[in-house]
């Protein structure tokens, strides 16, 4: 058993506390013949867990559970005190490995979420949990698969908005990563869009990721504007995931499907294009003042413009701009806004589509360096 390897899986559960509100974790492994703690942390000194051999017992886990989806129940602890608990199996075999999480309270579906995340973070560092190479790859690249698999479900439809036409395509450079587009509505009129691009493809920042799509569900609210959601957002992952200032950038756009007011806002890159059809120019929001500014990071500021039928918005992620071609030449911010100059009649999605075979043809159709979002919004 690689003890370093359960070390370092044990002290990055600690990010954990920050995000949820569970107050303990346990990785157990299960055989015929025992149950072995193989890593645990503990968020509250005043938390009296229930011992993980009684939970694997508990008779919410002799049931038909299937690996990877989470089991909910309570237990009391040896000191009469009701728990909450949610265990994730992350193999159900000749020996079995539970994520076993515990809480003084409910433990909320927000929660659950970045639970089985966390979850097959750890069953995919197949090191820890199995012994052949073999058995290893399968596992990570299986893990890998769903956890994908549960993006790609994730990613927003943008099907019958009133008021707006919006198309999006997301690239990812690795089945391990970190960045996301989420949109869900804020208020009655109010559709709001978060895009976050973070800096690498392995278990870290696809913690990460998990954790900012958690806070921006858990602040979001009609009275909340742009900036102030993130940095609200800024300030607890932060506290949580060190040095996590310099890999993430995130964008919110909060725009009112029927005046056509848009309130954006970002923390590092705006990578924003307005375009408006009555002056038949554009705006690069990056190049404004606050613009400047928000690239920085050191101000949260909002951005707020009218969209008149016809106007659209272009957000790309640093992946587009450094795509580059076999001599080393970058797609480049000017390529951007040429061809999207060039496509501005067409729809939200035959511009994407179109955006997207332009970088494609410019990169002999290699794989990017960096994540890839486009997003096209045009008020209809």
């Amino acid at each position: 058993m690689d003890k370093t390897r359960i070390e370092k899986i044990s002290s990055a559960l600690s990010a954990l506390s920050g995000i949820t509100s569970i107050a303990g974790i346990d990785i157990v492994s299960v055989s015929a013949q025992q149950t072995t703690v193989l890593a645990a942390k503990k968020f509250s000194d005043d938390f009296s867990p229930v011992p993980a051999e009684a939970v694997i017992k508990n008779g919410e886990l002799q049931k038909s559970v299937k690996a990877g989806e989470p089991v909910f129940f309570q237990d009391k602890n040896d000191e009469g005190a009701a728990c909450h608990i949610c265990v994730i199996p992350l193999f159900i075999e000749e020996v079995s490995v539970y994520f076993v999480a515990q809480a003084k309270s409910q433990i909320f579906e927000t929660d659950g979420a970045v639970l089985v995340l966390a979850g097959r973070l750890i069953a995919a560092s197949g090191e820890l949990l199995f012994g052949t190479a073999k058995t290893e790859d399968a596992r990570y690249k299986d893990e890998l698969m769903k956890m994908r698999n549960a993006q790609a479900r994730l990613f927003p439809k943008f099907d019958n908005i009133p008021g707006l036409d919006i198309s999006a395509v997301y690239l990812p450079t690795d089945l391990m990563t970190g960045t996301f587009l989420d949109a869900f509505h804020i208020s009655k009129d109010v559709y709001q869009i978060v895009t976050c691009d973070i800096i690498g493809n392995d278990a870290s920042s696809s913690f990460a990721g998990a954790a900012v799509r958690t806070l921006v569900r858990s602040y979001s609210s009609g009275a909340t504007m742009p900036s102030a959601l993130i940095e609200l957002i800024e300030n607890r992952v932060s506290k949580i995931i060190s040095g996590v200032q310099s890999l993430l950038f995130l964008s919110v756009y909060q725009i009112n499907q029927r005046t056509g007011k848009a309130i954006i806002s970002s923390y590092g890159e705006i990578n924003t294009i307005f375009y408006s059809k009555t002056k038949k120019g554009h705006i690069h929001v990056n190049n404004t003042q606050t613009g400047q500014n928000l690239a920085k990071k050191v101000v949260f500021k909002d951005i707020s413009m009218m969209l008149e039928p016809g106007d659209s918005l272009l957000f790309y992620t640093r992946g587009v701009k450094n795509a580059a071609n076999e001599d080393g030449q970058t797609y480049g911010e000017n390529r951007i806004i040429t061809n999207f100059k060039s496509n501005i009649d067409l729809s939200s999605r035959d511009m994407i589509h179109s955006l997207t075979e332009t970088i494609y043809e410019f990169t002999n159709y290699s794989n990017p360096s960096a994540d890839i979002i486009l997003m096209c919004i045009r008020k209809t």
